[in-house]
């Protein structure tokens, strides 16, 4: 019994860890979704995924800290300049 649910232990998390990161698809950048998607993004399931191909690249927020030199704020995001 014990070797049964060390077994489903370890089997859980894969499905969900890979349900939470984002590949990119078709050449388009794509990354976890944390509420509203930002600029240039629109919502697929559990990502947000640019609507072009060379989109502006957008990174998580971290809360309490400003975005880095080049980006500006976009919901819970920071979006690149260019």
């Amino acid at each position: 019994m014990l070797k049964l649910t060390i077994l489903v232990a370890l089997l859980l998390p894969g499905p969900v860890v890979a349900a939470s990161y984002c590949l990119p698809k078709n050449g388009k950048d794509r990354i976890a979704k944390t509420g509203i998607c930002p600029t240039g993004y629109f919502a697929s399931a559990d990502c947000c995924e640019a609507f072009r191909d060379d989109a502006k690249r957008a990174v998580p927020k971290i809360e309490g800290k400003a975005c880095p030199s080049g980006f500006f704020r976009s919901q819970a995001y920071c979006v690149s300049f260019r």
